[in-house]
């Protein structure tokens, strides 16, 4: 028994020692988990802004799809007048004796068939021609604004196709980045929730004229959520705010950080003034905006989970791409 005792508390401790064996993974550091979340909300925020490049798109392909819509609709009931016109004709000539044939084309579902057809006009009054003229070139215009809605209503939904797509990545990486921070215990919740809280410095700067405007809009947000998508008024994504900012000013500017950066003009870093816009992200595509407001600061839209804030630009944990001024 003594001898049994021994060989199995030997092939114990052997097994502790043996490589490959299964041990307890030490907890992740906070500053792993920091970096692991923060990696998660710059993907998030990358399909953020695709998916408000392809919202704007949708607007877009929306308003275009209503026009043509109502030209349909004005062209059908055209169509029907133009017809009431000849049917009118073409019932007196029936009480009269009988209808004419070229009345019976003018009143075909393809006039232009017979238009095609015909060897001769010679047998069409000039009235007649002209008004089967008129027919066919309305039923063809109806034909191709039906043809261009067709094509307008496949666009609309690959890109609600590509819209959910990006949803579901966004979504996914905050419901991976909100179990990670589930999973800190509640002081390193505070550290985070410390380091995350922004510059209280109140900003009174230099700034003038659009840029002036365009900045107080955005201080008075100080504070408000982040929401991916959010373009306002009591919530905010980054490219939302920088965008309304400056159109409070009277400035259109595009919807996404990727395309207001490729649509203004450039500034160097060493010429910001404030009002310009500052540009972050990985590789040159740019994936985060703020407003430079002076003294190396910018307010920006921050990331889930946070607010709006008064931040340094170099505080940012994403490479300084650019700025540009509206």
């Amino acid at each position: 028994m003594r001898l049994l005792l021994a060989l199995c508390t030997t092939a114990v401790a052997a097994s502790v020692l043996l490589p490959g064996s299964v041990q307890a993974q030490p907890e992740p550091s906070l500053q792993d988990v920091q970096r692991q979340v923060e990696a998660l909300y710059g993907q998030a925020e990358v399909s953020t802004e695709k998916y408000n490049g392809l919202q704007e798109k949708l607007q877009e392909k929306q308003k275009q799809l209503q026009l043509i819509n109502q030209r349909i609709a004005r062209q059908q009931k055209k169509l029907e007048e133009m017809r009431k016109t000849i049917g009118a004709i073409a019932s007196a000539q029936y009480r009269n004796g009988g209808m004419d044939t070229t009345l019976q084309l003018l009143l075909a579902n393809d006039p232009q068939k017979f238009l095609e057809q015909a060897a001769s006009l010679d047998q069409l009054t000039q009235q007649q021609a002209d008004q089967l003229r008129r027919i066919a070139a309305s039923q063809q215009q109806l034909n191709s604004d039906k043809r261009a809605a067709a094509r307008e209503i496949a666009e609309i939904e690959q890109l609600r196709k590509q819209m959910e797509a990006h949803k579901n990545e966004i979504v996914g990486n905050l419901n991976k980045a909100q179990r990670l921070l589930n999973g800190l215990k509640a002081e390193q919740r505070r550290k985070l929730q410390a380091a995350d809280r922004g510059d209280d410095v109140k900003y009174i700067g230099a700034a003038s004229g659009d840029a002036a405007i365009a900045i107080e809009f955005a201080r008075r947000q100080l504070g408000e959520p982040y929401e991916w998508g959010a373009t306002g008024p009591d919530s905010w994504d980054c490219s939302g705010l920088t965008m309304r900012a400056w159109e409070q000013a009277g400035v259109d500017i595009p919807r996404t950080s990727q395309a207001q950066y490729d649509a203004l003009r450039k500034v160097p870093r060493s010429q910001l003034r404030p009002g310009d816009l500052v540009f972050f992200g990985y590789n040159g595509e740019v994936s985060h905006v703020g407003i430079y407001v002076g003294n190396g600061r910018m307010i920006h839209a921050t990331h889930p989970g946070s607010t709006v804030q008064l931040d340094p630009v170099d505080s940012m944990n994403k490479p300084y791409i650019g700025a540009a001024r509206p």
